[in-house]
Parts: structure tokens; sequence; C-alpha cells
């Protein structure tokens, strides 16, 4: 049809003004064929860039409806990583107590051993004092007979006198008798002193 209609579009007299002069039925056919001409050109023109517009619209709805779905993900994505991260943090901080925890058993595992090798070595010690007392048990009647006997009967004299009479005459007797009776004078060191008081009280004493 257009170009069927071309040659009379390009004729100067297919004019509906033209036309008018010669019949106004025919002006008004003439005004209207080309006015439809020119309405099937624009129509033409803009129905590429109508279905252009519907199909960037569309695009743009696919567009927008995928963003919504990746947005979703996000905030699904955030909120596990959010509990994951309270996770963590609950984990950490349960690891420290239950290291701190374990520090401490460990001091006190130390302390233990520490306490355990001292009185390992105190074990020593003790056995000696144990020792001892018993050798004191062993010899006390004769410390006591011998110093309530010092006391009774030479505490009236001088000093070397009654260490004359104890060294000379009391201590060889006692070592002569049949049976003889232990005690600690008998030992090198040893001296009545020694039995009736300790060495913070004689220090005592000698200041004085």
């Amino acid at each position: 049809v257009l170009v069927a209609m071309e040659p009379y579009l390009k004729d100067k007299e297919f004019d509906p003004d033209f036309v008018k002069s010669k019949s106004a039925a025919a002006a008004g056919l003439c005004s209207w064929v080309i006015n439809i001409i020119k309405f099937y050109e624009v129509y033409c023109d803009v129905a590429p860039k109508r279905i252009a517009l519907e199909e960037a619209n569309q695009q743009l709805q696919d567009a927008q409806t995928k963003l919504e779905g990746i947005i979703q993900k996000v905030i699904e994505l955030e909120a596990t990583l959010a509990e994951l991260t309270s996770q963590y943090t609950t984990a950490i901080e349960a690891k420290m107590k239950c290291q701190a925890e374990a520090d401490a058993t460990t001091a006190t595992i130390n302390l233990a051993n520490r306490l355990v090798g001292g009185l390992a070595s105190e074990k020593i010690r003790w056995g000696q004092s144990v020792n001892q007392l018993k050798e004191s048990a062993r010899m006390l009647p004769g410390d006591v007979l011998l110093v309530s006997s010092f006391i009774s009967y030479l505490g009236c004299f001088t000093k070397p006198y009654r260490v004359e009479l104890l060294d000379k005459k009391w201590l060889p007797y006692l070592k002569k008798v049949e049976k003889p009776i232990p005690m600690s004078l008998g030992y090198v060191g040893a001296n009545v002193l020694s039995l009736l008081t300790d060495e913070a009280v004689i220090a005592g004493w000698n200041n004085e």
C-alpha cells in the first residue's frame, strides 16, 4: 500500500488545500490518507521502541525480583553469620575458661608436687626426730635420776665443786654399776644444764 501510495504522496497536487479548491470531500479524503500514512510511519517507528520498552520493563522486573532474592539471601547469610559469630564467641569464652581452669589445675599440681617433695625431705628429718625421741625416752629415767640428785645434793655448792663431784664421783660410779643406767650425760657435749633447760634460755642467762 505504501509503495502504491508513494507516487501520490510525492505529487505536489496531492495536497488537501489544493484539492479543496476542487472538491471539499476529496480534500477530506486526501487529508485522511496523508494522516493515516503518517500515523502508520510513526507507529512503525514507535512500535519497536514500545516493544523494547516492554522488554526493558520485563528485564527490570526480573532484575528487581532477582535483587529481592539476593537481598533476602544476604539477610539470611547475615543472620547465619551472626549466629556463627555468637557460637564462635561462646566457644572462645569456653576455651579461655577451660584454659584458665587447666592453668589453675597445673599450678595446683605443681604446688602439690612441691609439697610432696618437701614432705619427702621432711620424712628423713621426722624419722630422725622419732629416733631421737625414742632415744630420749630410753634415757629419761637416768636423766631424771641424775638431775633430781644434782639439784637436791649439789645445788648448794660452788660450780667447780659441783663439776668435780659430778665428773669424778657420780658419773664414774653410775657407769660401773652392774646394770648401767642409760643417761644423756654419757654423750659428748651433754651436761646437766642441757637437761634442765634449752640453749635459748642459757644464752639469755649469759647475756644478763
